[in-house]
């Protein structure tokens, strides 16, 4: 059966939602197929796939920036033994086109382990891919598009033209899983004959924006709710290393994430942090904690009060780091890398967007000794509101160069 494809016009459109079928292996072959199944209020239908009814939209039609989240879950797996369940699933669409559809993954690997809890949950991006506009039909009050996503490269240098789902999914999975979503080879070392079948489906979504829409909300950095940004002082997005955030939730640290103190959690994993009133664009104080759970109470790591503090094309971002019994104040956390970012001056504030952020030597030892001294962070966003003086004089960062 072909992928689902729509043509849309403008008196003509699918029902709003989320329309996908993970993959043609998954869809049809018996490994993956047999034990079908759709959590409500999503549904299964032959000809679109799973449909996931739309929760709530975030969309802005002069950048096509999108978060659409929707509701339910579809199951894959072999109808004796093992299951995968994809819940909630997430779009996200930069300005520039880049996007991702995220889920919460849970599985289980085996009969008996199906009757006990399962892994997870998991929240992870399972497809990415580049939106182009001429895939967008924008009705005025409604959005449709149909995207194929994209096959990364596997990491494995014996296998370099094969592709497969990005990796935070397939780390989510249990390795004997983790096939179903990589292109492989027979014994012959030869393409697998079911390769052609393992790349991600094409993704369909439709939904209403504006008066129509439900659950409706302003688009926001980092694909986070509008609610976080709560200081008119400014906000950071940050998201610390994603491979930690990974790491704590996944199968070995079996950990959690939880925020408090006004810092709210994006849909692509990242935290939001607002500004405190006396904050300014060379030195800013951000509200909220991020603390980090795993290996039963062996990991307890929490990160607060982060500080961004800006020198011409430098930076530093400094937190007080708890970890254990130590609390650590004012911890000189990463450098950043202003050099590389052109600050945009919109409205009386200053924002910078994604910019690189190494850890310090510092930052490393917070951390337990698990990573170096100036490896790479999330990359930073912040956005500050300037003062009067500032205002009637534009500061502008030295040597700064546009990307």
């Amino acid at each position: 059966m072909d992928p689902p494809s729509f043509t849309l016009t403008p008196t003509t459109a699918p029902a709003t939602g989320l329309f996908w079928r993970v993959s043609q292996y998954a869809w049809t072959n018996p490994s993956l197929a047999s034990a079908h199944a759709a959590g409500a209020p999503a549904a299964k239908d032959a000809e679109r796939g799973f449909v996931f009814p739309v929760d709530k939209v975030s969309y802005d039609p002069a950048t096509g920036a999108t978060a659409v989240d929707f509701l339910g879950s579809l199951t894959l797996g072999d109808q004796g033994g093992y299951r995968i369940t994809l819940a909630n699933p997430s779009i996200l669409v930069s300005e520039t086109g880049a996007g991702s559809l995220l889920a919460t993954v849970t599985y289980c690997i085996s009969a008996a382990a199906c009757a006990e809890p399962w892994m997870g949950p998991f929240r992870v991006t399972v497809a990415i891919f580049q939106a182009e506009g001429g895939a967008l039909n924008d009705m005025g009050d409604r959005v449709s598009w149909t995207i194929v996503p994209s096959s990364a490269p596997q990491a494995d240098p014996s296998r370099p033209t094969l592709g497969q789902f990005p990796q935070p999914f397939l780390n989510s999975l249990d390795p004997s899983l983790q096939e179903h979503f990589k292109e492989g080879t027979s014994d012959q070392a030869t393409p697998s004959a079911t390769n052609s079948q393992k790349a991600p489906a094409p993704i369909s979504v439709s939904f209403a924006y504006g008066s129509t829409a439900t659950g409706a909300e302003a688009p926001s950095a980092g694909g986070g709710s509008a609610a976080a940004r709560t200081s008119g002082a400014g906000y950071l997005t940050w998201g610390v290393k994603e491979s930690f955030r990974n790491y704590v939730v996944g199968r070995i640290a079996r950990g959690a994430i939880a925020v408090s103190n006004g810092a709210v959690q994006n849909r692509d994993g990242t935290f939001q942090f607002s500004a405190a009133a006396t904050s300014s664009p060379t030195s800013a104080l951000f509200n909220g904690a991020v603390r980090f759970t795993g290996h039963d109470g062996e990991l307890d790591m929490t990160i607060s009060n982060v500080r961004i503090l800006v020198t011409g094309s430098t930076g530093t971002l400094r937190a007080d780091v708890a970890s254990g019994s130590q609390t650590r104040q004012n911890v000189e956390f990463a450098t950043l890398d202003l050099s590389r970012v052109t600050p945009s001056d919109v409205g009386g504030s200053l924002s910078w967007v994604n910019v690189p952020a190494a850890l310090t030597t510092a930052g490393a030892d917070a951390f337990g000794g698990n990573y170096r001294p100036g490896q790479a962070l999330d990359p930073v966003s912040f956005t500050l509101r300037r003062t009067a003086t500032q205002v009637a004089t534009p500061m502008r960062s030295e040597g700064v160069e546009d990307k």
